[in-house]
């Protein structure tokens, strides 16, 4: 990771208040299982020296949310404070408000990507000295399709973000690109911090035949994976088609999908109406990725729109299975090239259907060379370690007395 650049690497640091620990609200969306962004900081949360930091945590929703128990449970405190993109300046009244009545904050951590320069104006606004977006996306493609007016509001905000930002971390160089501009490499406040998976569940063993007679097919099947909210990012409706496109190849094909989200019974509805009902699983929400991929899974398809980075293309390679995925995903979620096909979003179906065929055939791998090359930059057990030394290398040095 690199980290900016002019900062002293200092370790004996302490908060502006001295004596107590350090203060960070971080500003993200609802905490939700399966989203990159939620499964990232509760890796930081769970693992947070918090006898030198306290973070807490202002969400856009005004709902309840999977993973608020958990947060709370790890000594953070989780504020509601709804509508960032709908209604941003309620949003400032109320972050403001949150701010004044919680604070003092030493840092304001962003992940809203888009609302992020607002959030670090009004931050600024209230004297909080660093102010760090975080882009967990790469939007460039959705924004070019905007109308001209939320075009010229896209770019405002940019705008303000570059004004108020103290330091930018990305989770890929697309990321980077998008939330900083093209020449980001050559600002020094600008870093990447590469997102993480927990490692350990890809080295236990897995029966196949268990895993896969859970969902009724059998052991000798060829299973294609998806992992992925049901919204329209992650392309659902296009992975059907190819689906009936591949089951046209091979009548004995299945799809397993593991996700949910608003779109799931319109995906359902289309399945039935392709007359793929028999081939493909709506497995939900799911803790055991790693035991899926390995057990159940022969290739990963990932035909998303836009990411950040990717994270379960990630877990896919762990798993040492084949990867079919659109080159709208960062390169930077290539880490084991010769696992990975690309494929265009805008190549029709047939095209996907060829590509996934291409590798239904091949030799399995060891995935332990694969735990051990994808470690090497994306272990969450390194997680908590690298954002508390971005954040005691971004904080103005306070000597400890």
């Amino acid at each position: 990771m690199r980290i900016p650049s002019g900062i002293p690497d200092r370790e004996c640091c302490i908060g502006p208040r001295t004596g107590s620990p350090i203060r960070v609200l971080h500003v993200t969306g609802a905490m939700t299982k399966g989203g990159g962004v939620a499964v990232w900081l509760m890796n930081v949360l769970g693992g947070i020296d918090t006898n030198r930091f306290r973070l807490d945590l202002l969400v856009d929703t005004n709902v309840e949310c999977e993973l608020d128990a958990e947060v709370r449970s790890l000594g953070c405190r989780i504020m509601y404070c709804p509508d960032g993109v709908k209604d941003p300046w309620g949003f400032r009244r109320r972050f403001n408000a949150t701010v004044t009545a919680h604070g003092p904050y030493d840092i304001v951590h962003s992940h809203r990507d888009n609302i992020d320069g607002l959030v670090l104006t009004w931050a600024a606004e209230l004297g909080i000295p660093v102010r760090i977006s975080h882009s967990h996306n790469d939007l460039r493609n959705v924004e070019r399709s905007l109308p001209l007016v939320k075009r010229h509001y896209a770019r405002f905000k940019r705008k303000m973000l570059h004004r108020s930002m103290t330091f930018g971390l990305a989770c890929s160089t697309d990321a980077a690109a998008c939330q900083f501009g093209a020449g980001w490499k050559d600002d020094p406040r600008i870093a990447l911090l590469r997102y993480g998976i927990d490692l350990v569940p890809f080295r236990e063993p897995v029966d196949r035949a268990t895993v896969r007679g859970s969902f009724g097919i059998r052991e000798d099947a060829f299973v294609i994976g998806h992992v992925g909210r049901f919204v329209d990012q992650k392309n659902h409706e296009m992975l059907i088609h190819i689906m009936r496109k591949v089951v046209d190849q091979d009548p004995s094909a299945h799809l397993l999908l593991v996700g949910r989200g608003p779109l799931q019974h319109d995906i359902f509805n289309l399945t039935q109406s392709l007359e793929l009902t028999e081939h493909i699983h709506f497995a939900g929400l799911r803790p055991d990725i790693a035991r899926l991929m390995r057990g159940a899974m022969d290739v990963f398809v990932f035909p998303s729109k836009h990411e950040g980075l990717g994270i379960v293309m990630l877990e896919a390679q762990a798993a040492g299975i084949p990867v079919v995925a659109s080159t709208a995903v960062p390169k930077d979620a290539t880490v084991i090239p010769e696992l990975v096909k690309r494929c265009s979003v805008s190549d029709p179906p047939t095209v996907w259907a060829n590509a996934i065929m291409r590798v239904k055939g091949q030799r399995k791998v060891d995935n332990t060379a694969c735990i051990a090359e994808v470690s090497k930059e994306h272990d969450a057990a390194n997680a908590a370690a690298l954002i508390e030394k971005v954040y005691l290398q971004c904080l103005p040095m306070v000597e400890v007395p």
